[in-house]
C-alpha cells in the first residue's frame, strides 16, 4: 500500500505549479507598471495593466507551441526586449520625480556622453569601475529574473493541453480588448474631475509608445521642421523704453491660480494679505494693477506656462513644448537682451544641467547650487523663495552701475503638497546667516505636515508665504528702480482647486510709474490686487500686451 503523503504532494503538484505561473506572470505584468515613490528615485507597485505584458504573453503562448530550441530562442529574445522596456519604464516615471519633466532623448542624449566623462573624471577609478560593475550587474540581474519569468511560463505552457492554452489565450485577449476600451472610450459621465475610478486609470501608458513619439521628435527636431509646425508668435518689435530704463523682475508664483479668488474660504483667508501687499505698494509711491489670464497648464507642468508667456506661443501641447526649445523663435529673453538688458534666471527648482536652457540663452543661470543656501531644507525643493529672491536683490546691488536687468523666477515653495512652509523672515538681512530663522518658528514650520486628504489649509497658508515676502520685498531698500509682474503658473490640483475649475491665473503688476499702470490699465487691468473677469485671453496673449504696453513708439 502507498503511502499517503506522495500520493497527497502528486495531488498538490499542480496547484503549486500553478502559483508559480501566476506569480511569474504578475511579476512581469509589474515590472511595467510600477510608478515612483515621490519624490525618490524607489518605484512602488500599481495596480494596473500593461498592454506590453499582454503581448509578451501572446509571444509565450506562441512560443508554447514551437520546438524547444525554437521556443529558448523566442523566449530569449523576448526577455532582452522585455528589459530594455522595462528600464525604458524607469526612466518614464522616475525622471520627472527628480527632474520636474519627462525624459527627453533630443535634448538628454547629446549630454550623456559629456556627463559620463565628468562623472569619470571626478571620481576615483576603483570608484567609478565599482558603479560600473555594479550597474551591469543590475541590469544582468534583471534580464536574468525576467528570463526565469518568461521561460517558466512558455515552459507550463508548452506542457499544459491545447485547452488550457486556448483559455489563456481567451483571457488575454478578453483583457486586452477591455484595456483597449478603457484607454479609447471617454471617461464616464457623473464622475468628479480628478477622479481615478476610470477604467483607463489603471491601464499604463506603453513604453513603446513613448519611444517612437521620442523619436518621431527626434527626427522632427533633427530636420529642421519644427518651426514650420508651430503656430506664428509676435513680431517682438518696437521697444521697451516705457520702462525707461527700470528692471524687470517676472515671478511665476507656483500653483498661484483663480481658486486663490473664486474659493471664498481661500479668498477670505488671504484677504489681509492682499491687503497688506496694497498697502505696502501705495506707501513706498507704487502702483499695482491686476487681471485674469488663462494658462496653457492645469494642475502642474509649469514649464508650459512658462513658455508660453516667454514666447507668445500657446504652447498648452507638450509636443509642441519640445519643438519649440529646438528653433530659434525669438523670446521676451532676447528681446530684452536687444534692448540692452542682462537677463538673469533664478530657477532654485534646477539641481542638475539644464540643456532646455540653451533655447532661452540667458546671460546668467542661478539654480540651487548657484544660489548657495546653506540653511534647513524645508521639503523636497528645499530652498525657501524668500532667500532665493534676497539672494538676487544681494547680487543686484553689487552690480548697481551695470546694464538695467530682465529677471525670470519660477518660485517652488508652493509646490505640491504646498509644506513644509517656511517662516517669514522679517529681517532680512538675516536670510544668509547660518541660523536664517528663529529655532520656534523653523520648529513649529517643519513640524507641520500637510494632509493629502485635505490640502486645502496648507495651499493658504503657502499663498500667504508668497504674499509676505513679496510684500516685504517691495518695502525693502532698492538701487535700481523695477516693475515687478506676479503671475501664476497654474490653478493647484483639482483637489484644492475644486471640481470644475476653470484654468485662470491672477497676474498683478507692480510699478512706479503712474503712467504705466494706466497704459496697463487701458489694456483691461484693474488697479488694486483684486483682478476682474473676463480673464484677457490666453498666457501668450499676455506677451502681446506686455509688448504693447512697453514699446515707445
Amino acid at each position: 500500500m502507498r503511502p499517503a503523503a506522495p500520493r497527497l504532494l502528486r495531488r498538490l503538484a499542480p496547484l503549486g505549479t500553478l502559483f508559480v505561473v501566476v506569480f511569474a506572470l504578475v511579476f512581469l505584468n509589474a515590472a511595467l507598471t510600477f510608478d515612483n515613490l515621490w519624490p525618490t528615485p524607489a518605484v512602488k507597485p500599481s495596480p494596473a495593466v500593461s498592454l506590453e505584458f499582454l503581448a509578451l504573453l501572446g509571444v509565450l503562448l506562441s512560443a508554447a507551441a514551437m520546438s524547444v530550441h525554437n521556443r529558448e530562442r523566442v523566449v530569449r529574445a523576448a526577455a532582452v526586449l522585455y528589459t530594455l522596456l522595462v528600464f525604458g519604464r524607469y526612466a518614464e516615471v522616475t525622471l520627472p520625480a527628480l527632474f520636474g519633466r519627462p525624459i527627453n532623448l533630443y535634448w538628454d542624449g547629446r549630454h550623456i556622453p559629456g556627463l559620463l566623462v565628468l562623472a569619470w573624471q571626478q571620481t576615483p577609478l576603483w570608484q567609478a569601475a565599482g558603479m560600473v560593475v555594479a550597474a551591469a550587474a543590475l541590469v544582468l540581474l534583471v534580464h536574468l529574473v525576467l528570463h526565469r519569468a518568461s521561460h517558466r511560463v512558455a515552459f507550463e505552457l508548452a506542457r499544459s493541453s491545447p485547452g488550457i492554452r486556448r483559455a489563456t489565450a481567451c483571457a488575454a485577449g478578453l483583457v486586452a480588448a477591455a484595456s483597449l476600451a478603457a484607454v479609447l472610450m471617454p471617461p464616464l459621465g457623473g464622475l468628479p474631475i480628478g477622479s481615478h475610478t476610470h477604467l483607463r486609470d489603471y491601464v499604463v501608458q506603453p513604453v513603446t509608445a513613448t519611444l517612437l513619439k521620442q523619436g518621431r521628435f527626434v527626427a522632427a527636431a533633427l530636420s529642421r521642421t519644427a518651426d514650420r509646425s508651430l503656430p506664428p508668435g509676435p513680431a517682438f518689435a518696437g521697444n521697451v523704453g516705457a520702462l525707461h530704463g527700470a528692471d524687470l523682475i517676472l515671478v511665476f508664483l507656483e500653483s498661484y491660480g483663480a481658486a486663490a479668488f473664486d474659493n471664498d474660504d481661500y479668498a477670505s483667508r488671504l484677504a489681509p494679505r492682499r491687503a497688506a501687499l496694497e498697502s505696502a505698494v501705495a506707501n513706498g509711491g507704487r502702483h499695482v494693477v491686476s487681471a485674469f489670464v488663462r494658462s496653457p497648464t492645469f494642475g502642474g507642468g509649469s514649464w508650459l506656462a512658462h513658455a508660453s508667456l516667454l514666447s507668445g506661443i500657446d504652447v498648452s501641447d507638450p509636443g509642441d513644448y519640445d519643438l519649440l526649445l529646438t528653433t530659434r523663435r525669438p523670446t521676451l529673453v532676447s528681446h530684452f537682451r536687444s534692448q540692452g538688458y542682462g537677463t538673469v534666471a533664478l530657477m532654485p527648482g534646477i539641481r542638475a544641467d539644464w540643456p532646455e536652457g540653451s533655447f532661452y540663452g540667458y546671460d546668467t543661470l542661478l539654480d540651487s547650487r548657484g544660489i548657495d543656501y546653506r540653511g534647513p531644507d524645508f521639503g523636497y525643493w528645499r530652498i525657501p523663495d524668500q532667500f532665493s529672491i534676497a539672494r538676487f536683490a544681494e547680487r543686484r546691488r553689487e552690480a548697481v552701475g551695470l546694464q538695467p536687468q530682465f529677471l525670470v523666477f519660477p518660485t517652488v515653495t508652493s509646490h505640491i503638497p504646498f509644506g513644509p512652509v517656511p517662516p517669514y523672515q522679517g529681517d532680512w538681512s538675516r536670510l544668509s546667516a547660518e541660523a536664517p530663522f528663529p529655532s520656534g518658528a523653523l520648529s513649529a514650520s517643519l513640524a507641520r505636515q500637510p494632509d493629502w486628504l485635505d490640502l486645502g489649509p496648507a495651499y493658504v497658508q503657502t499663498l500667504s508665504y508668497a504674499f509676505d515676502w513679496v510684500t516685504g520685498y517691495v518695502t525693502q531698500p532698492t538701487p535700481r528702480d523695477y516693475m515687478m509682474i506676479l503671475i501664476g503658473d497654474h490653478q493647484p490640483a483639482a483637489s484644492v482647486a475644486g471640481q470644475d475649475a476653470s484654468w485662470d491665473v491672477p497676474v498683478h503688476l507692480i510699478t512706479s510709474d503712474a503712467g504705466l499702470a494706466e497704459r496697463f490699465t487701458a489694456l483691461g487691468f484693474t488697479p488694486g490686487t483684486m483682478p476682474r473677469r473676463p480673464a484677457l485671453g490666453a498666457m501668450s496673449d499676455l506677451t502681446k500686451l506686455l509688448l504693447q504696453a512697453l514699446s515707445l513708439q
